[in-house]
């Protein structure tokens, strides 16, 4: 007999214990995991309980917290922050480049950035207002820099004067992103994102259509090239009617109506209207 009960007892014990581990591994009460409801887990008692005669058993638990670098060397941080060398210098817009009424279409590549952060300083500093050189809010993202050194040398869309025209405009900022972004990643711009290609037809139409001229008409051309050149023909044609549109309130003759003909598709008679339109401006 006295075998048994102290095998009983043993057991017991065991059984207290066992329950004590699984209470204090619990991440809710025992009363909130019997009714399902959810705990808010505070610590020295739930809201659920205290509300109640039941006592709470949720664990007081550790709270650990992420180390900060530099945190501990102030000095190697300021360093590291202040150090000029530590910065690259910004890119800036060749002087040099033709304006978009004299511009005509070259396949071949010219360079049209340097990094010299002395002349940056200069120009924006001695002349705010014919500062030809890009602000550093443009160089914010990596499709900015891809829009500058790989599509401007081949594809001349958006040239100095549109950058010092606009470059205060964050719709012409948001639009110059979404340019590079097409470009960026190719023949999936279409299925990576529909919303950025929403985004792309709402900002260029606000653009253009915001204030009526002729650089605004050349930009919403320039713009609806875009996915024609990437190969796709049936973007340009929804395009082609705000091109029409603002055309007539410009009182200016297009004959663009050729341009979205599947069968008859000439891409030397997209750049014969944008010829067309450089001369009116031009003149």
């Amino acid at each position: 007999m006295e075998v048994i009960n102290n095998s009983c007892v043993q057991q017991q014990q065991f059984l207290q214990q066992q329950l004590q581990q699984q209470q204090t591994n619990k991440l809710a009460c025992t009363r909130c995991r019997s009714k399902r409801q959810k705990c808010d887990r505070k610590v020295g008692g739930c809201t659920r309980c205290k509300s109640t005669i039941f006592k709470c058993c949720y664990p007081e638990r550790k709270k650990r917290r992420r180390k900060v670098e530099f945190a501990n060397n102030l000095t190697e941080f300021n360093n590291f922050t202040s150090n000029p060398s530590t910065i690259k210098p910004p890119l800036t817009l060749n002087s040099n480049i033709k304006s978009s009424s004299q511009y005509h279409y070259n396949p071949l590549p010219s360079p049209t950035y340097s990094n010299n952060s002395t002349d940056y300083s200069q120009s924006s500093s001695s002349y705010p207002s014919q500062n030809i050189l890009l602000s550093q809010d443009v160089f914010q993202t990596h499709l900015t820099q891809t829009y500058l050194t790989q599509i401007y040398p081949q594809y001349p869309i958006l040239t100095v004067e549109d950058f010092n025209q606009y470059k205060s405009n964050q719709q012409f900022n948001d639009t110059l992103k979404l340019v590079a972004y097409y470009h960026y990643y190719g023949s999936q711009a279409n299925t990576v994102s529909r919303e950025m290609s929403l985004l792309y037809k709402k900002l260029s139409t606000s653009l253009a259509l915001s204030k009526p001229s002729l650089i605004n008409l050349k930009l919403i051309i320039n713009l609806a090239l875009i996915p024609l050149s990437l190969g796709n023909k049936t973007r340009f044609e929804p395009d082609l009617q705000q091109i029409n549109h603002l055309s007539n309130l410009l009182n200016i003759q297009l004959n663009c109506t050729k341009l979205t003909l599947q069968q008859n598709f000439n891409r030397g008679l997209v750049w014969k209207t944008v010829e067309k339109l450089n001369s009116i401006t031009a003149n």
